[in-house]
């Protein structure tokens, strides 16, 4: 997707008989913003919880599972079917349980990462607007040659107001 709007972005400025002013801003500036580390939070929490509930539900099956393994010579062929009718139920609740989880977490991380991200893209708007740059692109999409004197990462953390970390700390595992 990336390489497509990349692409898109150079097809334009190849045809363009005017000359275009661009600039680049890396992204990742957004895991400096204090904001970040709230959302993030929030997040891990909720998945906790989550994890939590996958487990008891796993947990269940698994029981469920021996139980019928340890008893499966005594059991009566009627008996059999309702072991396997249980473990399907409860392999079904697990499936349904975690696609759910698995939505509900990509919501709430939507919804926490929104407004971080419209005040990065208001701050980025504004320097573009201030500096005439036609477009900005994400420093993380493969450039061939980027001129680094447009690199506006540093202006959009002045004016977001956050600094970068210092040499040697570490900075979310990276």
């Amino acid at each position: 997707m990336r390489l497509l709007a990349l692409t898109a972005v150079i097809t334009l400025i190849a045809f363009s008989s005017n000359a275009q002013k661009i600039a680049f801003v890396n992204q990742q500036i957004v895991q400096l913003m204090p904001e970040y580390a709230k959302a993030q939070t929030k997040i891990d929490s909720l998945s906790k919880v989550h994890q939590v509930k996958l487990s008891m539900f796993d947990s269940t099956y698994q029981a469920l599972a021996r139980e019928y393994s340890n008893a499966y010579s005594t059991l009566s062929e009627a008996d059999k079917e309702d072991y396997i009718i249980q473990l399907e139920s409860a392999k079904l609740r697990y499936q349904n349980y975690y696609q759910s989880t698995q939505k509900t977490l990509y919501l709430a991380e939507q919804e926490a990462m929104a407004p971080i991200s419209e005040k990065i893209k208001s701050v980025i708007d504004q320097i573009a607007k201030d500096k005439g740059y036609d477009y900005v692109l994400d420093s993380s999409v493969a450039f061939f040659y980027k001129d680094e004197n447009a690199d506006i990462t540093e202006l959009v953390m002045d004016k977001l107001g956050i600094k970068l970390p210092e040499q040697g700390a570490a900075t979310n595992g990276q």
